[in-house]
């Protein structure tokens, strides 16, 4: 499959539903959009668009930031832009 070109004029987007997450995601997001770093947030929390998960497909980068953070935890949401169609790349 030929990788999709990123469409939207957003660096990321980023899936937060939990609002009540006891980690720093949320200042996270707020910090990026503070520096001019344009996200698009989809879900409960911080929502500036509407949309599904395939939406990542038009972004460059997916935030994956997780309300548990427990040892060997993997996210849903990395699974999720792989069913979307993001490549991806571990740091």
């Amino acid at each position: 499959m030929a990788p999709l070109e990123p469409k939207e004029k957003a660096l990321a987007a980023a899936f937060i539903s939990n609002c009540g997450a006891r980690n720093f995601r949320l200042q996270a997001l707020e910090a990026l959009e503070k520096a001019d770093i344009k996200i698009d947030s989809y879900g409960n929390c911080h929502r500036n668009r509407d949309g599904r998960v395939q939406a990542l497909k038009r972004y460059k980068f997916s935030l994956a930031f997780e309300n548990s953070n427990e040892e060997d935890y993997v996210t849903e949401k990395f699974f999720q832009s792989l069913v979307a169609g993001m490549k991806i790349k571990l740091v």
